[in-house]
């Protein structure tokens, strides 16, 4: 760039600031000066890796730059385009939002039921997020309506398989009870003691009487719908998910029984005669369903 010649025009920074060093023009004759920025490497922190300074900016935080210098004219015809883009923006935006809102009251309208029952729910993280989406967007795609129906029928069939659960024993209790695996899951994490890392079984069981327990241990589990009779220790109780559950440690098999099949895993759809809502909202189950989901004698 060559110097340009001396001039009584005042000239800005980007941001309004008025510039007072030298000016220079490039080849299209647009004007440029020298300023301090923050440096671009360090951000302006002087900091580069931990304690060792910035090299790009020596520590000093700002380095010294050709910057684009602006009259005040052009200050504001740039300000007034930026200002038009801005509100054409909002309106597009607001257009955006407006058919949003129309096609979420479509698809409410369409999947009442379904969202009914996903209200229940809303507290489940899936599930939660499966309603988030469908206010953020207006709907749901084909796919997250079919995995968030099998989502909520897995769930009304966990609350009757537990509606009548109750805490199994006393905590410090050593156990022997017949369980069938309702549910299990898996992951690999550090190990509690020692160095590497370990595959932990998350495994949830029903005893005969309908009572809800489940162990969270590296040495035991179970596939849904094997059965077995397990002995295990009490280490307490909880409620997490809206019913009474034992936690049970240190669980070893003492017998392998015959598996239940997916069909016997089932449980009957509710019915006016057979479930009812409480205040709370839980389900309530009749003996006999609870009696065909036990192992025969």
């Amino acid at each position: 760039m060559d110097a340009k010649p001396d001039t009584t025009t005042e000239y800005f920074l980007e941001d309004g600031e008025p510039y007072e060093g030298g000016v220079f023009e490039d080849d299209k004759g647009k004007p440029f000066g020298e300023a301090l920025v923050s440096c671009w490497k360090c951000g302006g922190s002087g900091r580069w890796r931990g304690r060792r300074k910035c090299f790009a900016c020596d520590g000093n935080k700002e380095i010294e730059e050709q910057v684009r210098l602006y009259t005040g004219p052009q200050l504001e015809k740039r300000e007034k385009a930026r200002e038009k883009r801005r509100a054409k923006a909002t309106e597009a935006e607001a257009i955006k939002r407006a058919e949003i809102a129309a096609r979420y009251v479509v698809f409410r309208d369409e999947n009442a039921h379904l969202l009914e029952r996903a209200e229940a729910y809303k507290d489940d993280k899936f599930v939660g997020e499966m309603l988030a989406k469908a206010e953020i967007w207006g709907s749901l795609t084909c796919a997250q309506l079919d995995a968030l129906g099998d989502c909520l029928d897995r769930k009304d069939r966990i609350a009757r398989i537990y509606a009548d659960s109750k805490p199994v024993a006393k905590p410090g209790e050593r156990i022997e009870i017949e369980v069938t695996c309702t549910g299990s899951a898996k992951w690999i994490q550090k190990k509690f003691k020692g160095r590497g890392r370990e595959e932990m079984f998350l495994t949830d069981l029903l005893d005969a009487e309908g009572n809800a327990l489940y162990a969270i241990t590296p040495n035991f589990g179970m596939a849904e719908g094997e059965r077995a009779i397990v002995k295990g220790t009490v280490k307490g109780y909880d409620e997490r998910p809206g019913w009474h559950r034992t936690q049970l440690i240190r669980v070893a098999v003492v017998e392998v029984l015959p598996s239940l099949s997916p069909e016997d895993m089932r449980v009957p759809e509710a019915s006016p005669g057979s479930i009812h809502f409480e205040v709370d909202e839980h389900f309530e189950v009749d003996e006999d369903i609870l009696a065909g989901l036990a192992p025969a004698a």
